[in-house]
This record gives structure tokens, C-alpha cells and sequence, in this order.
């Protein structure tokens, strides 16, 4: 067999590979569909091997099957890489500021994840807010309750705790090594729930019921939102996509003036002295 008819029977092999692939894939039956039949025998006339290949030639499913199956695993594989880089691109985490709020000389913002978020999440991003941020710190029932009525609303709120409203991460934590389930509960700003005397715990709270519960958030009563908190671990399994972060305003007090601004003051207020003190002896002398 000359060159040319080589080059004819790579190309029926390739043809035929690829006709066989496809009903695979699509997964129709050969028998039934049309242009494509048994792999024995191809009838269709722009499959037929006998109009255009010399004669006698037999394509052996030895030389058929790593034809299809190499195009089958590579098509499987690009298929699964794009499904991994949609559902990668569709995960992208995003906070929103739902709502802002002043209380005590401290400033609030309310935020919002579109999927459920960590503690150490909500956390990172209070702090990479810059200005003093973190997650809030409650130290008496007054700030509770005004927290509490900035977030008494169902966007910020997920009931998928057995009807039990999941409300906001606080920056209230347990350090490791802590007594269960209630010991050395404190807040981010450094004050403890011992050293403020202060805690609102919901009822049977703190209870460490699945283990590693570390984190504080507020929780509802029933299938109600309250002012309420309760522990959670530090696990994404838990639908809470909000938290409440806090900076607290320093009070500002002007500092002592540079050395060289204080006698440049005083130098100036020299002069402004002589020279009212001389237009007023002009004054008096005309």
C-alpha cells in the first residue's frame, strides 16, 4: 500500500473513532441513531470505508478502543477542571455593611457574608477594617440591648437551628484550655464576663453540647430573635452569615505644641503686643 493510501486509512480510523465517541458520549444508541451503527459495520455512506479506502481493510477493535477512549478521558477531564473552576468562582466570599450605628462613644457596624462564615472569618475581616475595628465587645445590658435592636431584623438572622433564630458572631471567646462549659469567657477588647459583671446568656447557656464551643453569638428564644447569646464552635456547619464589629472612640485631647511652634507663638505675640501698644500712643499723642 502506497503513502497516500496510509494517509486515507488514518483518516477513516480517526472518522470512525470519532463517530463512536460521540454516541457514546451522548449515550445513544448506536443501533438507533442515524449514520452510526454496530461498531462492525459502518453502512453509512459517509462512513462507508469501502468507497474510499483500498481493499481488504479491517479496523480491529485492538486499534479502535485507545482511539475513543484517550478522547473520552480527556473530554471528562476538561469537564470536571471547568466544573471545579465555576463552582470555585461562585463560592467567592463577600461582605456587605447592612447598617451603622452609634452608642456609649463607640461606633458599630453590622455586616453581612453572602455564605455562612466562621468566627475567626468575621473576625479577620473587623480587624483588616483598619481604624480600631474588631468584633464587638459588650461589657453592660444597656450596650446589649442597643446592639440588639441594630440587628433585630431577619436579614441577619438564619433558622435552621431546629426553628431557633441563628443570630450575629460577638467578639466573645473561650481561650483554649478553659474550664467547660462556662470558664474564662472574654471579649475581644481584653475585659472578661467575670472582671464586667455582666452576661447574657441564653437560658442553659453556656452548654459546650457539640464539643470545642468557643464562640459567642446572640441566639433567639424559640422561634424568636432576642438579645440573648450562646456557644458555638469555631465550624462553618452552622448557618450564621452576620456579625456586629465595634471601634471604640478615643477621647482626643490637643497635644503640647512643638518646641519651635511654642516660640514662634510667643515671638509673634510679642510683636502684636508693641505694636498696639504703639498705635496707641500715636493715637493719644494726635
Amino acid at each position: 500500500m502506497g503513502l497516500s493510501g496510509w494517509l486515507w486509512t488514518s483518516r477513516a480510523i480517526t472518522a470512525k473513532a470519532v463517530l463512536i465517541c460521540s454516541c457514546r458520549i451522548l449515550g445513544r444508541a448506536r443501533s438507533r441513531t442515524k449514520g452510526c451503527v454496530p461498531e462492525t459495520a459502518l453502512v453509512h455512506p459517509m462512513c462507508q470505508v469501502s468507497n474510499w479506502l483500498p481493499s481488504p481493510i479491517s479496523i480491529s477493535p485492538v486499534m479502535r478502543r485507545p482511539i475513543w477512549a484517550s478522547l473520552v478521558k480527556s473530554t471528562l477531564g476538561a469537564a470536571v477542571a471547568l466544573g471545579a473552576l465555576t463552582a470555585g468562582q461562585a463560592q467567592a466570599l463577600t461582605f456587605t455593611l447592612a447598617n451603622s450605628f452609634s452608642f456609649g462613644g463607640s461606633s458599630y457596624r453590622a455586616y453581612i457574608a453572602n455564605e455562612r462564615i466562621t468566627w475567626n472569618q468575621a473576625r479577620s475581616y473587623a480587624l483588616a477594617l483598619g481604624g480600631g475595628y474588631d468584633l464587638t465587645s459588650i461589657n453592660n445590658a444597656a450596650e446589649n440591648n442597643e446592639i440588639f435592636n441594630n440587628i433585630d431584623n431577619s436579614q441577619y438572622w438564619d433558622d435552621n437551628f431546629g426553628g431557633t433564630p441563628l443570630g450575629p458572631w460577638i467578639g466573645l471567646f473561650q481561650p483554649p484550655g478553659s474550664s467547660e462549659p462556662g470558664g474564662e469567657w472574654e471579649w475581644v477588647d481584653g475585659t472578661t464576663i467575670a472582671s464586667n459583671n455582666y452576661d447574657a446568656w441564653a437560658i442553659g447557656e453556656p452548654n459546650n453540647s457539640f464539643e470545642g464551643e468557643g464562640f459567642g453569638h446572640f441566639l433567639g428564644l424559640n422561634q424568636d430573635r432576642a438579645a440573648t447569646w450562646n456557644d458555638l464552635p469555631e465550624s462553618g456547619d452552622f448557618s450564621i452569615r452576620s456579625f456586629v464589629v465595634e471601634a471604640k472612640d478615643a477621647t482626643s485631647a490637643p497635644g503640647p505644641l512643638p518646641i519651635f511652634g511654642a516660640a514662634a507663638a510667643f515671638g509673634f505675640s510679642r510683636k502684636l503686643r508693641k505694636r498696639i501698644k504703639s498705635s496707641g500712643s500715636n493715637n493719644s499723642v494726635k
